[in-house]
């Protein structure tokens, strides 16, 4: 199987197709599983579909599709047939920290870098890929944005961040003597995120819970819980189609419920 240069293709710089490194990571670990399947075999659609069927009782629905689109894009490549059936995944409520979880894990963050982090993809709903981008030339401090540098969807924008998210970025450039200049906030790799909040989640209490994109889903959850729209999530999260914001739809705002007024 070509699948370095396949790749390296969807890697490339300048293509009008290029993927994130994560969507890469993924798209490399599908392959590999799917060239031990084929143990020598040619690809084809058949055999493609084959390797879908034989995963059905072994992963969740989405795993199985994120891996269907991946040998979707695979077989195209190699201008083979490319129609696969997949499993239409569930669309099940995403995994987020309640104000009294996301309080709990603030108190124990150890370094005003790991405040800063929770804090600001809490208020802003940030990917760490976005978050790792951020220079001080993407903060206005007057107005209260950040530029939000969108790989993954293009969907690049200005979008609101709040005080306390500020004040903690301001404590972790104090703490790390940053002053200026193009240079990242964050000098990391998304590894050294990922390791962080996985021993902040267990000092917390949180066992396993704690990955990158739950603080994203629970930027998303609380607002919504307090009244804010799916359009206006929309725009925070970056999405291209409402379609995905749509996954928060089923929280019930507690806000409204306050608001409403009795009759009975």
């Amino acid at each position: 199987m070509e699948i370095n240069q396949f790749l390296e293709q969807l890697h490339r710089r300048g293509s009008l197709t290029r993927v994130s490194q994560n969507t890469l990571r993924a798209y490399r670990t599908t392959l590999i599983l799917f060239s031990k399947f084929l143990n020598g075999r040619k690809p084809s659609k058949q055999l493609a579909q084959e390797f879908i069927i034989s995963l059905m009782d072994k992963r969740h629905k989405a795993t199985i599709t994120r891996h269907g689109y991946a040998l979707r894009r695979y077989l195209d490549w190699l201008g083979l047939d490319n129609k696969l059936l997949l499993p239409t995944p569930e669309r099940q409520l995403p995994d987020y920290l309640t104000e009294e979880e996301l309080d709990r894990l603030l108190k124990k963050a150890r370094t005003p870098l790991e405040r800063a982090i929770i804090t600001i993809l809490v208020d802003t709903g940030l990917r760490i890929d976005e978050l790792l981008r951020l220079t001080l030339n993407d903060i206005d401090w007057k107005e209260g944005f950040i530029f939000a540098h969108r790989e993954k969807t293009g969907m690049h924008g200005w979008i609101p961040i709040g005080e306390k998210a500020l004040s903690a970025l301001r404590e972790y450039l104090d703490w790390k003597k940053i002053k200026g200049g193009k240079s990242r906030i964050f000098p990391y790799k998304y590894g050294d995120i990922w390791r962080w909040l996985k021993e902040l989640g267990k000092l917390s209490g949180l066992g396993d819970r704690l990955h990158p994109h739950v603080l994203r889903h629970s930027a998303a959850a609380l607002r919504r819980l307090r009244g804010q729209s799916l359009e206006d999530l929309k725009e925070l999260l970056g999405h291209k189609n409402i379609a995905t914001t749509m996954i928060y739809a089923s929280l019930k705002s507690k806000d409204l419920k306050e608001r409403i007024k009795r009759v009975l």
